[in-house]
């Protein structure tokens, strides 16, 4: 099964993605995006998507390891379905929205 992982690379961009494939030294990352901040008036920023190659945007990238500075243990669940909705067009709903 294919995981969604968040990690900082060396260069400072913090990206997340699909790995496809893991071994001893990197990933396997299908549509890697890059986080962005993005200013939203006042103090308040959100965050935006930004292909990591926009040459390719559709495609994976292998990251080494050791070029990964940190990793979040546990993608939040809405960064989980934001991604899955901009890599797929799919609308992520869980059962208990709009119950309480």
């Amino acid at each position: 099964m294919n995981t969604i992982k968040m990690f900082m690379i060396c260069t400072g961009l913090e990206v997340v993605a699909e790995i496809t494939a893991e071994d001893a030294t990197s990933y396997v990352a299908a549509k890697p995006l890059v986080i962005t901040p993005v200013p939203q008036g006042g103090d308040t920023y959100g965050l935006a998507f930004m292909p990591y190659s926009p040459a390719d945007p559709e495609g994976s990238v292998r990251f080494a390891k050791a070029n990964i500075v940190s990793e979040t243990v546990e993608v939040p669940d809405n960064l989980q379905k934001a991604y899955i909705s901009r890599t797929t067009n799919l609308d992520i709903v869980s059962t208990t929205d709009g119950l309480l």
